[in-house]
């Protein structure tokens, strides 16, 4: 069930404008790993660019289809337990694929 409280949009018991800023706050980090992302003024929203496509493109690829099943699951593992996870680095750079 869909409901409006003041101006929050809840989907069943998810608060959607708390959702948007946590999504947002994400997509913002991605800046210190180089993706352009401009600085959002107060009451204005993350703006996704090329670059940040090209970003979560590459790496949402890299997950989805290259990495088989063991290695994921060792990345989680690993990722989990705060240990060393840089051989799972995608060998491709994802500033290539910056489509303008």
């Amino acid at each position: 069930m869909n409901q409006t409280v003041g101006m929050r949009r809840k989907e069943g018991n998810i608060d959607l404008l708390q959702e948007q800023y946590a999504l947002e706050f994400c997509v913002y980090q991605t800046k210190r790993f180089g993706v352009e992302i401009p600085e959002p003024t107060q009451g204005q929203h993350v703006v996704s660019t090329p670059s940040y496509r090209a970003w979560f493109k590459s790496w949402n690829s890299y997950f989805q289809e290259e990495l088989s099943e063991a290695e994921f699951k060792e990345y989680d593992k690993l990722s989990s337990a705060k240990l060393d996870i840089s051989k799972f680095r995608p060998k491709v750079d994802w500033r290539e694929n910056i489509v303008a």
